[in-house]
Parts: C-alpha cells; sequence; structure tokens
C-alpha cells in the first residue's frame, strides 16, 4: 500500500540551495504501508543510506539529487522510482508522489535518484523538511532536504517523482 495522499498547500519561500549534504538517515516503519517484501532480494531499509545532493531546475521542474549507497549485505533490488513523500519533521505528509515505479533494480553499490517538484504558480505549499522514500519491505528511508521546493509551473497541476536513469 502506498504512503497516504496528502493536498499540495500553498510556496512560502522560493527554492534555495541546499546547505552541504550530510549523509542521515533514520529507518521508520509506517503504519499501513507495504507488507509485501518485494521482489527477491529486495533491500532492507537498513542496508540502503539515502544522501541528499545538489538541488536545481531543469525543464520547469526543481530538482534535488539523492544518492542510495548500499552499507549492509550483498547487492539487492530497490524500486526503479519508490514511493516518496514530503513530511514535515512532525511526519505530516504535505504531499505525496504521483509517478511512482515499483519495477526492481540492482543496488550494488551507489545509485543517482532525483525528487523532481513543481506545483502551479500561485499555488503556495508548506516547506517540507524531510524526503520520505518507502522500500519494498514497507520501511521508509527519511531524508533531510534543506531548502529544497517546488519550481513554478503555468497550468501545472503539481507534480513530486523520484526516478534513476540507471539501466
Amino acid at each position: 500500500m502506498p504512503l497516504p495522499t496528502a493536498t499540495a498547500i500553498p510556496p512560502t519561500a522560493s527554492p534555495a540551495a541546499l546547505p552541504t549534504p550530510v549523509p542521515t538517515t533514520s529507518v521508520t516503519p509506517v503504519p499501513g504501508a507495504s507488507e509485501e517484501s518485494g521482489p527477491s532480494g529486495a533491500c532492507t531499509a537498513a542496508q540502503v543510506e539515502a544522501t541528499p545532493g545538489e538541488s536545481g531546475a531543469a525543464a520547469g521542474t526543481s530538482y534535488l539529487a539523492v544518492t542510495f549507497t548500499l552499507v549492509g549485505g550483498e547487492a539487492c533490488a530497490v524500486p526503479r522510482g519508490p514511493n516518496l513523500a514530503l513530511t514535515a519533521n512532525d511526519g505530516t505528509v504535505l504531499v505525496h508522489d504521483t509517478d511512482a515505479d515499483p519495477r526492481p533494480i540492482t543496488l550494488a553499490d551507489q545509485l543517482e535518484y532525483r525528487i523532481g517538484w513543481n506545483v502551479g504558480c500561485g499555488v503556495s505549499v508548506p516547506r517540507p523538511t524531510l524526503a520520505s522514500i518507502e522500500l519494498y519491505s514497507g520501511a521508509v528511508i527519511s531524508v533531510p532536504i534543506g531548502d529544497f521546493g517546488p519550481s513554478c509551473v503555468d497550468g501545472s497541476a503539481g507534480r513530486l517523482f523520484m526516478v534513476t536513469d540507471a539501466p
């Protein structure tokens, strides 16, 4: 079961540069999250460290780089596009992804992902502080996202997603 959906609420500040990345990952079971273990050889949240990187914008969407690093065990499977929610420090979901892709890819060392986010111009959203990334196990890796915020796109209904270009 995916993370709960939330409605985006109107930006109070424009996106700013992300502070120097600090590899911090916490693992929190999500009530009601998927109970499936995923494909054979799926990574557990304890095997994966997620580190935020640089942010920027392209084609009307703000992006934040996130690196997944295998920190325990053998190579394992992660979703090509994990379920994603941007949350406040207290865990309140502020916005949920619209384009999860559960197809498995292998994490043998590191994989580079991008979180992409845009909203319609004039729409403001509260500033999230964490990206909660759901792996197959139903556990969530929470990654601090600094000042990352959405870009403004005329006519956009809003879009939030996380993808990798890995084959």
